[in-house]
């Protein structure tokens, strides 16, 4: 008896397209896991810088802790800092002259403002700014008068990923920057005691 032997033909193809689609796969996940990956590195340094600057802020009011100047950060500050709030220049430069505990507050705002918006981080050749936060909002919340007590630092920014808006922080809510339910805003809140000199 002669048995007829059939060969078959093209396994070698099929098992070679299945190992192909099989590293195209993983080639695929792998991308979408650095895209993911580079999104929260990115939330993590905004956090990191946020928490950086409020630190600043919080020290200078701390070495100019008179009961004036306590006043005037606060008042200051009371419609938010952030996008070039302060404006230009104080009219007296702390650095390079003497000044009154107001005039101090009134340039260390002024100053600190510029870092919070990147204004003192250029591309050389350019105006675009690279350093600060992303769209920044900073409240400063404090006693009125200048006494001793708890002063709150909040800073909000623009965040890489939608998240649950916290409707218990109001700096920076319901202003439509940050998305249209406020799902991209961020916020940092400081509280600090700071006792009146």
């Amino acid at each position: 008896m002669l048995m007829s032997i059939k060969r078959q033909h093209g396994v070698g193809l099929i098992e070679v397209l299945v190992s192909v689609l099989v590293v195209a796969f993983a080639v695929l996940s792998m991308a979408g896991l650095q895209t993911l990956s580079k999104r929260n590195n990115r939330e993590a340094l905004q956090r990191s810088t946020a928490a950086q600057l409020a630190d600043g802020l919080i020290s200078r009011i701390r070495a100019n802790a008179q009961s004036d100047a306590l006043d005037t950060y606060v008042t200051l500050a009371a419609g938010g800092l952030g996008g070039g709030s302060q404006g230009n220049a104080p009219l007296e430069d702390c650095t390079a002259n003497d000044c009154s505990p107001s005039e101090m507050a009134a340039y260390d705002l002024w100053q600190w403002e510029r870092l919070l918006d990147g204004t003192t981080e250029v591309i050389a050749g350019s105006a675009v700014n690279v350093g600060g936060l992303f769209e920044p909002i900073a409240c400063l919340d404090g006693p009125v008068g200048g006494v001793d007590g708890t002063y709150t630092l909040t800073i909000a920014w623009y965040g890489a990923i939608s998240l649950p808006v916290d409707k218990d922080v109001a700096c920076g809510l319901g202003l439509g920057r940050y998305g249209t339910d406020d799902e991209f805003r961020r916020t940092l809140a400081v509280p600090a005691f700071i006792a009146a000199e």
